[in-house]
């Protein structure tokens, strides 16, 4: 993949020497195919989560395998070697994300009155959670990090549906506290 600096100008400028441009060169394509893969991974976990809930069609086993998938892939990364990190972060993601989707369809179609609140607080403490995890920076970094911003997506849909009735201010405070939350996480999460 080609890099994104033109380092044959910042040699012939006197800026870079040419052991400093083949090293810059080298970086960025790391970096590169590295956004290329994780690019394919994100997709393909959306693509196999969303597959299996449709094709398991039972929230209960959706949630089940998610649990399944999740301790899996939490397994792998903590016990496995690093060449199978990139399976035990898709295994992971894939299970919170069944266990997330099957456990908020369960609610909004069994407990549709109170599913706004249920979710709410389920994605709060998921987040909190994965926090807990995140923070200390281990194997599970990318996994947890995930996690927690599903658990945010939880909480924010659960307040979606809390506020789905609400005008005026107390609407543009629920707007600004998930605008908060978002950037937030996005400030203090770095996946990579």
């Amino acid at each position: 993949m080609p890099h994104v600096v033109d380092t044959d100008r910042l040699v012939a400028e006197g800026i870079l020497n040419s052991g400093q441009a083949a090293e810059i060169a080298r970086r960025s394509r790391e970096t590169m195919v590295s956004l290329a893969v994780n690019t394919v991974l994100c997709l393909g976990i959306v693509a196999a989560t969303l597959g299996l809930v449709f094709w398991l069609a039972d929230t209960l086993a959706v949630a089940l395998a998610g649990v399944v998938f999740l301790l899996v892939g939490g397994l792998v990364l903590t016990k496995g070697r690093d060449l199978y990190r990139m399976l035990g972060n898709a295994a992971a993601l894939v299970g919170a994300g069944m266990l997330i989707a099957g456990s908020g369809i369960e609610l909004v179609d069994k407990l549709p009155n109170s599913a706004g609140s249920l979710m709410l607080v389920m994605g709060a403490a998921l987040a909190a959670a994965a926090w807990a995890v995140f923070s200390r920076a281990s194997t599970l970094r990318f996994a947890s990090g995930s996690v927690l911003l599903m658990g945010i997506a939880m909480h924010l849909w659960g307040l979606g549906l809390l506020a789905e009735d609400v005008t005026g201010w107390p609407r543009a405070i629920c707007l600004g506290y998930a605008a908060v939350l978002v950037a937030g996480a996005g400030y203090l999460v770095d996946v990579r």
